[in-house]
């Protein structure tokens, strides 16, 4: 037995409740992506949607830029330190 909360739940997937998960956004280019406020594309913004219908909780979820994380290194422990993350590129 162990006392860890997965170890209680056997072989079922972790509780979304309990994961951190870090979008990174390398860009696509995309026509239909260019120049639309906050120039954020839809990929990252549909995973973050996902994760939240999933049980994900928003303070859960970070969102970086692949340009962030070249000019701040420290930006790659979110990466790093996550549960899961996704990256979206093209």
């Amino acid at each position: 037995m162990t006392d860890s909360a997965a170890g209680s739940r056997g072989s079922l997937p972790p509780d979304p409740a309990d994961l951190s998960v870090t979008i990174v956004d390398g860009y696509v280019d995309e026509p239909a992506h260019f120049g639309v406020p906050p120039y954020l594309s839809t990929y990252p913004r549909y995973t973050a949607g996902a994760l939240v219908d999933a049980g994900v909780p928003e303070s859960g979820i970070t969102y970086h830029t692949i340009d962030e994380l070249r000019e701040d290194r420290n930006k790659r422990a979110d990466v790093a330190d996550a549960t899961c993350s996704s990256t979206s590129a093209g």
